[in-house]
């Protein structure tokens, strides 16, 4: 690789998030609040959606996604757990309103069955709280090592500690990896050397330039020479 063409993804080593091995692959988190059909149409997709790469060994990316893959990285809006909340009392309500056209010995329906919903309505939303923060504190779950706050990514490194932003942990252990730079370096000097010398070198069929092998445009005139390979 061209050192003109290196990236700071090429040229930075990091460690894996997961396990602080050194890290072979990204691994991409894609987080998606779920919707209700009523709220979804008053609300944006982009709102719902939050996404972000982090550095990990291949093992811990297997472990990530299987995880991923058995589970979901969907997470419940507090408007929809408002909304099924209204709703179930908002029943309940309409039952107690029409108790009077219940007959005499059937009255006390009216006043079980509201009970009996409003009941089953909290313990359902405490119960999908209590299993999805179970689930999601399981070691190979990414919500234990990724989260957004304001919409910024944080992250724990090893899912132990306190959480730190991002970019700031990627500042602190990423580090150079010196013999990329060197060997993209050799590798321009050596087509420097190629194109001195005539060795390898191909000409433009456009302006006539020369160029060496594997150069996508003229570097004269700009022609794509892509085709041409």
């Amino acid at each position: 690789m061209s050192i003109d063409n290196l990236q700071p993804k090429d040229v930075f080593k990091f460690e894996c998030l997961k396990c602080g091995a050194p890290a072979t692959t990204y691994f991409k988190h894609v987080e998606q609040k779920s919707r209700m059909f009523f709220t979804s149409k008053y609300v944006s997709e982009k709102k719902f959606l939050r996404s972000l790469r982090v550095p990990v060994c291949s093992n811990c990316d297997s472990d990530l996604k299987t995880w991923t893959n058995k589970y979901s990285t969907t997470r419940s809006s507090y408007v929809d757990v408002i909304c099924e909340f209204v709703l179930g009392v908002g029943i309940g309500v309409v039952l107690l309103l029409i108790r009077d056209f219940f007959p005499q010995d059937l009255r006390w329906i009216s006043i079980l069955v509201p009970t009996l919903l409003f009941f089953l309505v909290g313990i359902g939303i405490i119960y999908k709280i209590y299993k999805s923060g179970v689930i999601r504190k399981k070691p190979n779950s990414p919500f234990r090592y990724i989260d957004f706050r304001l919409n910024k990514p944080y992250v724990r490194p090893g899912g132990k500690g306190s959480w730190i932003k991002y970019t700031d942990w990627l500042k602190k252990t990423g580090e150079i990896d010196i013999s990329i730079v060197e060997q993209a370096q050799l590798e321009r000097e050596k087509k420097e050397f190629e194109l001195e010398h005539d060795i390898n070198v191909f000409y433009c069929p456009n302006c006539g330039a020369k160029y060496n092998m594997g150069t996508d445009f003229c570097p004269n005139c700009g022609k794509d020479l892509r085709p041409l390979y």
